[in-house]
């Protein structure tokens, strides 16, 4: 009996890392959108060469940024798992657990945040017009 315990609980670990990562997906706006903007922002807007210089370097210092934030959520995800194993119930370590999920979420989309931006900083007033109306869309479609 003991081991279907033991599998039960790493199964809703498991669940619930993957519902993590889908909390992510869903309300953070970081890949799809931060990459679907960029994507806009050198296709659509008519950058100069010295904007396309600036993004670029934006884009690299955001990119190691996103990187590393990303294996801090990742990480604390598996810390989420391991308490769920340990305490077997919604007991303190596991809210803490959760505590840091969601600080490493906050992180993730604050850098994102900032990153918009920066970006929009480097625009001129039109393309800022444009730049702002893309983001708006982004943060408010509907997910497919």
């Amino acid at each position: 009996m003991r081991r279907v315990g033991l599998v039960f609980l790493m199964l809703l670990a498991v669940a619930l890392g993957a519902l993590g990562a889908l909390a992510v997906d869903r309300w953070v706006p970081t890949h799809s959108t931060a990459t679907g903007l960029h994507s806009f922002v050198h296709e659509r807007l008519q950058l100069s060469p010295d904007q396309e210089a600036a993004l670029e370097t934006l884009e690299a210092r955001f990119g190691a940024r996103q990187r590393a934030l990303d294996l801090q959520l990742q990480q604390a995800n598996v810390d989420l798992a391991r308490a769920i194993e340990i305490e077997g119930r919604n007991g303190p370590r596991v809210k803490a657990a959760v505590a840091t999920v969601h600080a490493r979420m906050g992180a993730l989309q604050d850098a994102t945040i900032d990153h918009l931006f920066a970006m929009r900083a480097l625009l001129t007033p039109a393309q800022r017009e444009r730049f702002d109306a893309r983001v708006t869309q982004s943060l408010t479609s509907q997910p497919e």
